[in-house]
C-alpha cells in the first residue's frame, strides 16, 4: 500500500510539473489552478503568499520546489541515518571509534627526541663522509696529474740532455777531425808536398758545402719519385720529341749541362718538366711594354709549371719585374690556353694598389677587381664577384 501510494504521488507530481511547464507567459490569476477554494488566497507550503505576487511567479516557484523533491528526500534520509548512527553503541567491527589515544609520557618523549637526534647526526655524518670522499677523489686526481706532468718533464729533460750530449759529441769529433787535418796539412807542408797540402785545404773548405749538396741530392731523389708517381696517376700530355728544349733549362749550368753537377738534379728537372713549351714572344694583350729576355725565360718556366701541374716560387731579386712576369703569365693563359679565369692573386695590402696600376698599364683589357676597402665598399664588390664580372681578383 505504501508503494502504491508513493507511485500515485509521483504520478500527480509529474503531471503537475508538466502542467506548470506548459503555462503561457501571460497567464492570469483566474487561469492558474492552484487548488484553492473561491475567495481564499494562494496557500501552498513553500510559496510566496500575498496579493502582490503574480500568478506566473507563483507557478515558477512551485515548479522549482517540485524539482527539488529528490534532493530533499536524500537529505532527509542522510539526516535519519546520522541520527541513528549517533544513538547506537559501537560494535566489534568498529573498534577504532572507541579507541582511546594513549598519552605519551615524559620518558617516551625523551627517547623519541634522542632517536631523532641520533638519526640527524647519522645523516649529517654520511653527508660529511660523502663530501670528504669527493674532495679526496679530486685531490688524488690532481696529484696523479702533477705526477704525470713531472714524469713527462723528466722525459723531456732526459731527451734534451741526450740531444745536447749528441751535439757535444759531434762537435768534439769535428774538432778532432779539424785538428787531424791541420796536423796532416802541417806535415805535408813540412814534407814539401804542395799538392797534398792544397787538397787538404780544399777539403776543409768544401766539407760543409758537400754535406749540403748531399742532402739536396737526397731530397731531389725523393721529389723525382713523387713527381713520377703523380705523372703516372694523372693523364699528363706527352713531350714533343722535336722540341729543342726550354731556354731557361739549357742556360742554367747548375741544372743541366754541367759535367760536375750531380746526376740526381739533372734527372729531377728533366722528369719534373717533362712537357716542354718554348715561348719566343710575349702575349699580344700584354701592351704595356716589351719583356726582357730573362723575363721571357721566367714566363716560360712558369708556363712549364702550369703544363706539368707543379708548384713553384719565382725567387728573382727585388726590382727584376716579378709583378710583370706574373701579369704576363695570366695574359698568356688567357690568350694561348683560352683560360679566361677567374684568377686569384693574393698580395700584401701595401702593394695591392701597385698591382692594380700595373694591370691597367700592361693589360688594360683584363677585368681586375681589387677586393679591399671598408665594409660598404666590400659589399658592393661582393655583388660584382657573385656575378662573375671579373677575370682577376686581387686581394690580401
Amino acid at each position: 500500500m505504501a508503494q502504491g501510494r508513493q507511485r500515485r504521488c509521483e504520478v500527480r507530481i509529474e503531471y503537475r510539473i508538466k502542467e506548470l511547464a506548459a503555462l503561457p507567459a501571460t497567464v492570469s490569476d483566474e487561469q492558474l489552478d492552484v487548488g484553492t477554494a473561491p475567495g481564499q488566497g494562494f496557500m501552498r507550503p513553500g510559496l510566496i503568499h500575498g496579493v502582490t505576487s503574480s500568478a506566473r511567479l507563483k507557478a515558477l516557484i512551485e515548479l522549482k520546489a517540485l524539482g527539488l523533491r529528490h534532493k530533499q528526500r536524500a537529505l532527509r534520509t542522510e539526516v535519519v541515518r546520522s541520527i541513528t548512527r549517533a544513538s547506537q553503541l559501537g560494535v566489534a567491527g568498529d573498534r577504532s571509534a572507541l579507541r582511546r589515544m594513549k598519552k605519551q609520557s615524559q620518558r617516551e618523549a625523551r627517547l623519541t627526541e634522542k632517536m631523532e637526534r641520533q638519526q640527524r647526526h647519522e645523516r649529517e655524518r654520511r653527508e660529511q663522509d660523502q663530501h670528504k670522499q669527493q674532495l679526496q677523489t679530486i685531490t688524488n686526481h690532481g696529484a696523479n696529474l702533477v705526477a704525470w706532468h713531472k714524469v713527462q718533464q723528466q722525459r723531456m729533460e732526459k731527451l734534451g740532455r741526450a740531444v745536447q750530449a749528441m751535439h757535444m759529441r759531434i762537435e768534439r769529433e769535428e774538432a778532432k777531425r779539424k785538428e787531424r787535418i791541420a796536423k796532416e796539412r802541417i806535415q805535408a807542408l813540412k814534407a814539401g808536398d804542395e799538392e797534398a797540402y792544397l787538397k787538404l785545404v780544399d777539403m776543409e773548405k768544401d766539407t760543409r758545402i758537400t754535406h749540403l749538396l748531399k742532402q739536396t741530392d737526397e731530397y731531389l731523389s725523393t721529389l723525382v719519385d713523387a713527381v713520377q708517381r703523380q705523372q703516372h696517376s694523372v693523364a699528363m700530355p706527352t713531350a714533343s720529341d722535336g722540341d729543342e728544349g726550354m731556354a731557361w733549362l739549357k742556360e742554367n749550368a747548375d741544372m743541366v749541362g754541367d759535367d760536375e753537377a750531380p746526376q740526381t738534379r739533372d734527372q729531377y728537372y728533366l722528369v719534373a718538366h717533362k712537357v716542354h713549351e718554348r715561348i719566343k714572344q710575349q702575349p699580344n694583350i700584354l701592351v704595356g711594354g716589351t719583356l726582357k729576355e730573362y723575363q721571357l725565360h721566367g714566363l716560360e718556366w712558369m708556363v712549364s709549371l702550369y703544363n706539368n701541374r707543379l708548384n713553384g716560387i719565382l725567387a728573382d731579386e727585388m726590382g727584376l719585374g716579378k709583378t710583370i712576369q706574373t701579369i704576363s703569365l695570366v695574359t698568356y693563359l688567357m690568350e694561348r690556353k683560352q683560360q679566361s679565369g677567374p684568377f686569384l692573386i693574393i698580395v700584401p695590402l701595401s702593394t695591392i694598389t701597385n698591382w692594380i696600376l700595373e694591370f691597367e698599364k700592361w693589360a688594360p683589357s683584363v677585368r681586375v677587381v681589387g677586393y679591399k676597402g671598408n665594409p660598404t665598399q666590400r659589399r658592393v664588390l661582393q655583388q660584382q664577384i657573385r656575378m662573375r664580372d671579373f677575370q682577376v681578383l686581387l686581394t690580401t
